[in-house]
């Protein structure tokens, strides 16, 4: 790129934002990702596809996502064209850069889980312990099949980083109960009584998330490192290449959660069916005095 171009960086959720599941919207036509047997899992709507090749034609596209390493490589419809890819997983404790003319694989910086390493490492027992907690209250209501727990391994070091309840899909009303009641009884009792944990809810599970990661930190620790460098030789090699020293920078998102970084750019961009959007919406009418918009 040239000193007169500036360019457009595009930082974006992914799930809810740019593709879901067939069960979330059965308007998907083009997949974007495959699960861990290689089956086609979450799919992008046409107006999200027309948005996706949009933004990969205007400018940098970076995910910022609670996928994990592992997650990411199965976005198979992740193409971009672009000589490097970046992106931010594991709630930005991790960075990933893919050389698409290299070997094309995402590949973890290493630099940059030097921050988070010493924190996952010394939380590792208050997360096993409230990951069985929560597994024992679960089996004591006979939840089991109805609802599912998970740690979310943090990169390919497993290392425990978040906890995932999930609720099965099969009665829509049930769900919904389901997960109130994952969400009240489970995640609040323990992120009351240790402080620990920030609550985040998607359409049918409730994660706990460790304070000390946040998508918001890693989108502002990026922003600075694609212009300083972090002097990791894989990365500094794509940073070099995208020679990004003035941006406009576009932040994506689509629930309350995402408002963290998508507060570090320059405009903010959410789906009008997102949790994002109906609260901008509810507290329009409430200024305006309007019953509805």
């Amino acid at each position: 790129m040239t000193d007169s171009v500036v360019p457009f960086v595009y930082y974006s959720d992914l799930d809810h934002s740019l593709f879901q599941s067939l069960s979330s919207d059965s308007r998907g036509e083009h997949p974007m990702t495959e699960d861990s047997k290689g089956q086609v899992q979450g799919y992008a709507r046409e107006d999200q596809h027309q948005l996706f090749n949009q933004m990969i034609n205007s400018g940098i596209v970076i995910p910022v996502t609670a996928r994990s390493h592992e997650q990411m490589e199965r976005v198979t419809g992740w193409v971009t064209g672009k000589e490097y890819d970046l992106a931010l997983t594991d709630l930005g404790a991790s960075l990933l850069v893919r050389d698409n003319n290299g070997d094309g694989q995402w590949h973890a910086v290493e630099r940059w889980h030097d921050e988070y390493l010493p924190l996952v490492q010394g939380n590792i027992r208050r997360l096993t312990k409230d990951y069985e907690l929560i597994d024992t209250w679960i089996r004591d209501a006979d939840l089991v099949g109805k609802v599912s727990i998970d740690l979310i391994q943090l990169g390919k070091l497993h290392l425990p980083l978040y906890i995932v309840l999930s609720v099965a899909k099969d009665d829509p009303e049930q769900m919904q109960q389901l997960q109130t009641l994952c969400r009240k009884r489970f995640a609040e009792t323990v992120a009351r009584a240790t402080g620990a944990y920030v609550l985040h809810e998607s359409e049918n599970t409730v994660c706990l998330w460790p304070t000390y990661v946040s998508k918001g930190a890693a989108v502002k620790r990026l922003k600075t490192a694609l212009v300083e460098g972090l002097g990791d030789s894989r990365f500094d090699r794509a940073r070099d290449f995208l020679s990004i020293k003035k941006s406009v920078n576009i932040t994506i998102g689509d629930s309350i959660t995402d408002l963290e970084f998508m507060q570090h750019g320059d405009f903010m961009m959410a789906p009008v069916n997102s949790r994002i959007a109906q609260s901008a919406f509810s507290l329009a009418e409430r200024e305006m005095d309007k019953e509805k918009l």
